[in-house]
């Protein structure tokens, strides 16, 4: 995840980390958010594993951590407005575009880890799914405890 196999690769990977990354991470904290990045690139990582034609030749870069955050979002902020291709779009939407996109792009020899990508996104949407039946469980117990309080 910390390596990348060029300086636009890395760009990319940063500007992204970027832009969703400070919404996540004010949304769910740093621990959380930490916790998300390496699941979703260990996730990611062991996904190009299992699909690579040549397990041999390595995966760099942190775009399944990345992916992950995507799918994290999409699951705690789905109308969060984004841009993709220059139309502006519900982050749920654009969640299932990249999806599109990374499955059918696994089917072009193409040098791109697209199984990693999936892999990080879905353990992502995972995640997310595990905070917010979490924070539901939280709010259900609060308000319990104020109605018992009275």
């Amino acid at each position: 995840m910390f390596l990348h196999g060029d300086f636009a690769h890395l760009f990319f990977n940063m500007f992204a980390l970027l832009m969703f990354g400070i919404s996540l991470e004010n949304r769910i904290g740093s621990d959380r958010f930490v916790a998300v990045f390496f699941l979703a690139g260990i996730v990611g990582s062991i996904g190009y594993l299992v699909t690579a034609s040549n397990p041999n030749i390595p995966a760099l870069g942190a775009s399944g951590a990345i992916y992950g955050i995507l799918g994290a979002l999409a699951v705690l902020r789905p109308f969060m407005m984004v841009w993709m291709g220059g139309i502006p779009m519900p982050m749920i939407v654009a969640a299932f575009f990249w999806v599109g996109i990374e499955f059918l792009g696994m089917f072009v020899p193409s040098g791109i880890a697209h199984s990693a990508h999936l892999g990080g996104i879905f353990a992502g949407i995972l995640y997310g799914i595990y905070l917010r039946r979490s924070e539901g469980n939280r709010r259900r117990s609060y308000r319990m405890y104020l109605s018992a309080s009275y």
